[in-house]
């Protein structure tokens, strides 16, 4: 309840973001929140939950599309570069760059895709940030795919592929990439799962499902 009466009354909602941040990102109706207002509450949410490493501060990808805000960016640069420990928290700034396709953070989502260090989820995050971005680093980063191993492990270059087929990669290409993955992901992994949804979600011509199945 409070975090509804929040989203109308400054009162209410100054004592929410000191008491929990989290709540207007889970319980409430973001898009209603003034621009400065939203700094406010990431810039709490940052603080109270970014370090540590504590599990459940995902935020709906729905509230994410509802809190982001081109206006954020340069906050969501200066909360990034201050080291957030927490992966999670980390995700939600790679939401809001994506959702709100917030190009003055391309650099900050182009650093995480390339930074083997991150969890797999983020530089997914990231590359989804990049591709809706349009940013012209795409081709170099399918390129690394295909060819640095220790920077895209078998599991995460498959799911790559889902996100990066067929705009941004070539049948060939992908083919390449998928003849060294094949076989070293276990069982019934993601890749052979979203790989056939692409197909059918996007607009495919009927050469490149033709030369996808004789490349398979």
């Amino acid at each position: 309840v409070a975090a509804w009466l929040a989203c109308d009354n400054d009162e209410i909602l100054s004592e929410v973001i000191d008491r929990d941040p989290a709540v207007l990102f889970q319980d409430a109706d973001p898009s209603h929140l003034m621009p400065g207002r939203r700094a406010d509450v990431l810039t709490k949410f940052v603080g109270r939950y970014g370090p540590g490493t504590r599990r459940g501060q995902r935020v709906p990808r729905v509230q994410i599309n509802r809190f982001a805000d081109s206006t954020l960016a340069d906050d969501i640069i200066r909360l990034w570069n201050l080291g957030i420990e927490n992966s999670e928290v980390r995700e939600v700034l790679l939401g809001l760059v994506k959702a709100a396709r917030i190009t003055q953070c391309a650099d900050l989502a182009h650093g995480c895709v390339c930074d083997r260090q991150r969890t797999n989820n983020e530089r997914l995050l990231a590359l989804e940030a990049l591709i809706e971005l349009c940013d012209p680093r795409i081709s170099s980063i399918v390129d690394t795919i295909e060819t640095d191993r220790t920077m895209w492990p078998d599991d995460i270059a498959g799911l790559a592929l889902h996100h990066l087929f067929p705009k941004h990669i070539a049948v060939e290409q992908m083919l390449r990439i998928l003849g060294r993955i094949r076989g070293r992901l276990k069982g019934t992994d993601a890749l052979s799962f979203y790989l056939p949804n692409s197909v059918k979600v996007v607009d495919v011509t009927a050469k490149i499902v033709e030369d996808l199945r004789e490349g398979v």
